[in-house]
């Protein structure tokens, strides 16, 4: 409710995190309030009726944000995992526990949401609706964030194998 003294707008990195975002946001933040008191004690602050139209509301997270859902792109999936960072994240159940994905990259492949198509150097690769995740940073059930590779490797993942069902 209430004018609008001062806006500004940008873009969101492409791999920027929900953090990093924020951190980037205080920063400017910070800068909009020195400029707006310069500019209320110049006498030059105009403020703007706010375009109620153009007003969306996000609802309260909860921690079933959190699930990762295989059925929807790649693309979905991957913004999802940078902007819901720190909480509630996201995570799929893996025939070992929970799996929380910290990093993905979205890659071309077809199979069957929630399949692994194959296990690289990198990382496993998981089907998804359109496209294919490569998961990079993962943190099992009760352990620290670990590279997805290494993870793959010590829980002795293999192509085939079916998650989050």
């Amino acid at each position: 409710a209430g004018l609008v003294a001062l806006v500004r707008s940008g873009a969101i990195g492409p791999d920027e995190t929900a953090p990093e975002l924020e951190a980037r946001l205080l920063g400017e933040g910070a800068r909009m309030l020195v400029a707006t008191l310069e500019a209320l004690v110049a006498g030059r602050l105009r403020g703007e009726p706010q375009d109620h139209a153009a007003a969306t509301h996000a609802r309260k997270m909860t921690k079933d944000d959190g699930q990762l859902d295989w059925t929807q792109p790649a693309a979905v999936l991957a913004r999802r995992i940078r902007a819901f960072q720190p909480w509630p994240g996201q995570a799929t159940r893996t025939p070992r526990g929970l799996l929380k994905v910290w990093q993905a990259r979205v890659e071309p492949a077809t199979g069957t949401p929630g399949t692994v198509l194959d296990v690289s150097r990198e990382g496993p690769l998981v089907a998804v609706a359109e496209g294919a995740l490569r998961l990079l940073v993962v943190q099992p059930e009760g352990k620290p964030r670990m590279a997805a590779a290494d993870y793959a490797r010590g829980a002795r993942l293999a192509a085939g194998e079916g998650w989050g069902r």
